[in-house]
């Protein structure tokens, strides 16, 4: 079904290269227009409907009220912006991509809450870890979160020390996790909000790409990432989060123990089974017990081709990983 966005702005210049941007990018599943006088814009919705509306907030919301507009977004010129739930807003001269990433957002989480009981489910948090990361466990977790999103609104969270995004979606130097870290240490309000405005996409599944060096990741505390994990709980923008964790400390620990299902996928060889078993050791000093039901231990394939370069999702669809994410997800029903 065609959506239709608008934007509404008095300055030209920016209200049409914004609309260039959407209209370049794959996968925007909307119809884009641009106004910059009233009287247009009041002449489009006598006869068809606006899903979402970018307003500049210099401009009064009562001007443009009207039954065939949807939802309202305000574009800010002040870096400072008031978080209103109720009418969210974003600084508009940042880049368009995270414009584009937290309306995205923020209509997929808008349209869920007025489909009729279909976001009443709790969050489910996974971890998918392994004490020595590959390449195919990483095509592992992108083939495991792609296949659940699906069916439910799900996010995949790269928790990597050294992120190099071997599957070929953005610049590796987009690296939002950095800048979300230190706003969560800061104790900074509304931290969703916050991340979602750092998120990409490709297709249904949403994806915060890893962190620009792995001390910011380490400086992590175990409160830090209990909040995060209960804020993620409760705002229940997301069915489905996934932790793809490649580091071991309290807050990794954290995010095991919240977990309700956590993956150890491995590549069957003696070294890597010697490393998995001192790791449960481990693990189980702490009282976290390895061997219960919500640790699960999958053998994947491995797929040499995926070390050698980077490799799309539709590459990655026809490979054995796929395959085998695919069987996990319906042995344990993880989908439902």
């Amino acid at each position: 079904m065609e959506r239709n966005l608008a934007i509404y702005d008095s300055d030209v210049v920016y209200a049409t290269r914004l609309m260039e941007f959407f209209k370049r990018t794959k996968d925007f599943a909307f119809e884009v227009s641009v106004f910059t006088r009233k009287d247009c814009l009041e002449d489009y919705v006598k006869n068809k409907k606006i899903d979402l509306l970018l307003l500049d907030d210099n401009i009064s919301q009562e001007e443009v009220k009207h039954e065939n507009i949807k939802l309202i977004y305000l574009l800010s010129d002040k870096k400072s912006v008031k978080q209103d739930l109720s009418i969210p807003s974003i600084f508009k001269y940042q880049s368009a991509q995270t414009i584009m990433s937290e309306i995205i957002s923020y209509y997929a989480s808008e349209e869920r809450e007025v489909g009729v009981g279909s976001f009443l489910n709790h969050t489910k948090l996974f971890t998918i870890f392994s004490p020595i990361l590959s390449a195919n466990k990483y095509a592992f977790a992108w083939s495991f979160a792609s296949i659940l999103a699906e069916k439910k609104k799900t996010l995949l969270i790269n928790l990597e020390l050294f992120p190099n995004m071997p599957v070929s979606l953005c610049d590796a130097a987009d690296q939002g996790l950095s800048e979300f870290i230190y706003y969560l240490k800061q104790d900074n309000p509304n931290i969703i909000m916050k991340m979602k405005s750092l998120l990409r996409y490709t297709g249904k599944l949403a994806f915060m790409p890893g962190v620009t060096h792995g001390f910011d990741l380490l400086s992590l505390n175990k409160e830090e990432i209990s909040k995060w994990m209960e804020e993620l709980k409760s705002f229940k923008e997301y069915e489905i989060v996934i932790f793809y964790l490649g580091f071991y400390s309290e807050a990794a620990m954290e995010v095991l123990s919240k977990s309700s299902y956590i993956c150890l996928p491995t590549t069957d060889n003696f070294y890597e089974d010697a490393v998995l078993r001192e790791w449960e050791r481990q693990t189980n000093l702490t009282g976290l017990e390895v061997k219960q039901e919500k640790f699960q231990r999958i053998s994947i394939p491995r797929e040499e081709g995926l070390g050698k370069k980077n490799f799309s999702i539709q590459e990655l669809k026809g490979s054995s990983i796929w395959s085998c994410a695919e069987q996990y997800i319906g042995k344990y029903k993880l989908g439902d």
